[in-house]
């Protein structure tokens, strides 16, 4: 706990935050740095939260697990995380629950390092992803199949961290191929690496999506129906708002490479998101079947188990469609 704490500090100081909370703060941790989690840094630029009576503090926390652990702990209020990780700890007991369902596609491209442009040439060799158990494990192994490979026989699929590093380790050779999703899918084009596959659309699976502990449904429900409306309204600003989602993308990722992220930019607002973000069950029970291969105990859950849709419709009927 004690690293963890010195994560969310690091975190807290990157993101310009502070964790001193009135009754209507709310910390809320996102787990990797993409534009999966733009639709949190928009809606906070955009005001959003302060229309809607909040005082949102965006904390990044490296990774799905480490994010889940801190909202167990207490050092968030929400989770902005992909499923795997808090499907793990609901089977192990944990009380959490998710109160949207922001993806239902995985938003992830494999590219391969300089050289390999064909399957046959990734066998023997490390492929690159974020952590194990988060969605981009998920999605390396969803695609080395689609593409005829065993992930568990043919290649050595190691964790190296988030985007950036994956795109240095494509670069330098230190991985035969890599999971990566918008920009720095446009990044790796640029740079002449090989697309292996895109896997946009090609699955269903719930994506990064916001978990509370599930007491909060009741002791904070007025505050986390207000967090919910404002995601409503933050998606839809989202899509319809391109200039200003790519400035406040490029400000949370520090680049200034605008092209890539008008791309992206189009590719989530067209090909992955949902202006009215409910949690679909065949996309959670995607989730629970990719984690119950590792974790046996998580195939007793249903996909009702792990999330509530009340708050979403019931933003939905008062914002309207």
């Amino acid at each position: 706990m004690k690293k963890l704490t010195q994560c969310l500090v690091v975190a807290i100081v990157f993101g310009g935050t502070s964790v001193q909370a009135s009754a209507r703060d709310l910390v809320v941790g996102y787990s990797v740095l993409s534009t999966s989690m733009a639709q949190l840094w928009v809606t906070h630029d955009a005001g959003i939260f302060d229309k809607h009576g909040l005082k949102v503090k965006p904390v990044f926390v490296q990774g799905g697990t480490r994010t889940t652990q801190a909202l167990l702990a207490g050092d968030l209020d929400i989770a902005y995380v992909g499923p795997p990780a808090v499907i793990s700890a609901v089977a192990g007991g944990a009380q959490l629950v998710f109160v949207t369902g922001i993806y239902r596609t995985l938003p992830y491209m494999i590219y391969g390092a300089a050289g390999v442009s064909s399957p046959a040439q990734l066998r023997g060799k490390r492929v690159g992803i974020t952590t194990f158990g988060d969605l981009s494990d998920f999605g390396i192994r969803f695609g080395l199949r689609a593409i005829g490979l065993d992930p568990d026989k043919d290649v050595s699929i190691v964790q190296i961290g988030g985007p950036p590093i994956r795109i240095a380790a494509l670069q330098s050779g230190a991985v035969g191929a890599a999971i990566l999703n918008p920009p720095y899918t446009f990044h790796a084009r640029k740079l002449g690496l090989p697309l292996l596959i895109d896997l946009i659309g090609k699955v269903e699976f719930a994506g990064s999506s916001h978990a509370i502990r599930r007491a909060d449904l009741e002791r904070r429900r007025d505050d986390i129906q207000r967090f919910v409306d404002a995601v409503v309204e933050g998606n839809r600003y989202f899509i319809s708002h391109k200039r200003e989602s790519v400035k406040s993308m490029a400000r949370y990722l520090r680049t200034s490479d605008f092209t890539s992220l008008e791309e992206s930019h189009d590719l989530y607002a067209k090909r992955i998101m949902s202006d009215t973000p409910v949690p679909f069950r065949s996309a959670f029970q995607a989730a629970i079947e990719y984690v119950a291969r590792d974790l046996p105990s998580a195939a007793k859950l249903r996909p009702e188990d792990l999330y509530d849709t009340s708050l979403v419709q019931s933003a939905v009927a008062r914002l309207g469609r």
